[in-house]
């Protein structure tokens, strides 16, 4: 299991991401939101079609915060180390 911050601009104090065994998930809650009862947004297959990949991650986490696709996806490798990256299906930051 893997976690990393999502730095997405207006959700980037206590929204995260990660990698478990076979799918990708979020918890997506928007700043000045409190997550004590849970994020506001639960993006895991328990809840919504299983993520297995960056792009399916990045998609959803799209359209449960109206951010575009390619600043979801920016904001989702910000997060990341960089030796990390690829592992994880994500771009070079420039390339986002």
């Amino acid at each position: 299991m893997s976690i990393y911050p999502l730095m997405l601009p207006g959700w980037e104090d206590l929204s995260t991401w990660g990698a478990e065994d076979d799918y990708l998930y979020a918890q997506v809650t928007r700043n000045g939101l409190s997550d004590d009862d849970g994020p506001e947004f639960w993006i895991t297959p328990h809840l919504q079609p299983t993520c297995r990949t960056v792009n399916e991650l990045s998609q959803a986490i799209s359209e449960v915060t109206l951010v575009d696709r390619p600043t979801v996806l920016q904001a989702m490798t910000l997060g990341v180390q960089p030796a990390a990256r690829r592992s994880l299906g994500l771009p070079d930051t420039g390339s986002v």
